[in-house]
């Protein structure tokens, strides 16, 4: 049987991805405890160090005018 799919929410996927930037757990584990594919982890962490780094870029950038 199909499992049906599940619809995340962006403080769900936040909450996820910065306990992965934490280091303070494998991603394995993360992954098993949020019953959520390793892979999906891996991709939310790279998601919010890209926005972060973003962010604080355009923040750079404002104060150096």
């Amino acid at each position: 049987m199909k499992r049906k799919r599940r619809h995340l929410t962006a403080e769900f996927k936040s909450r996820v991805a910065l306990e992965a930037l934490k280091d303070e757990k494998s991603i394995q584990q993360i992954a098993q405890d949020n019953d959520i594919a390793p892979s999906q982890v891996s991709a939310w962490k790279k998601e919010l160090e890209a926005v972060s780094y973003t962010h604080l870029r355009a923040h750079e950038t404002r104060e150096d005018l």
